[in-house]
């Protein structure tokens, strides 16, 4: 919601990979790294994870969450037969394979690689969702893989507001 001022899910789009009576899991697919405002004494660990190996070479790796933060996953289009993955939809698979993003490049596969995730406790999202600090609403691939990530959030919050008609209500 645009009244949210936490630095890290300011502005945020959040993908819910999981979500049931343990709580939820989901990963924000439109920060990225660089770009998160860290706290002071977080930021020597932003810069270990910005020169890893591993990501050194990545034009975008995207702030996945707070929760660990050191943690890969590959949010990426699903490949049919690929047990390196998870499917979240018939569209979106996740992965934590180390493997996989050579794969997924390899083949041209629309992917955005994650460091750490989110997570609620149980009945934690629906608290937060009835407070009105979160909007719910189906996005599709190509919201998630073609989209710019500086343009996500305005994009969600205004598909919501023209479904809600004239003042914003219905």
């Amino acid at each position: 919601m645009p009244h949210m001022k936490d630095f890290f899910f300011s502005k945020c789009v959040i993908y819910i990979c999981e979500h049931n009576n343990n709580g939820a899991m989901g990963v924000i697919i439109n920060k990225i790294l660089d770009n998160v405002p860290f706290p002071e004494k977080s930021n020597s660990l932003k810069q270990h994870l910005l020169t890893n190996d591993l990501y050194k070479n990545k034009k975008k790796i995207f702030f996945g969450g707070p929760i660990f933060i050191d943690n890969s996953l590959v949010l990426h289009k699903t490949i049919k037969k690929f047990t390196y993955s998870m499917p979240l939809s018939s569209n979106i698979s996740i992965s934590n394979n180390k493997n996989i993003l050579k794969k997924i490049e390899e083949k041209g596969v629309p992917h955005k690689i994650l460091l750490g995730h989110s997570g609620w406790a149980p009945g934690q999202l629906e608290s937060e969702l009835k407070n009105g600090d979160w909007l719910m609403q189906t996005i599709t691939e190509d919201f998630v893989f073609k989209v710019p990530e500086n343009h996500m959030w305005e994009q969600a919050i205004n598909s919501i507001s023209n479904t809600l008609g004239p003042g914003g209500n219905s």
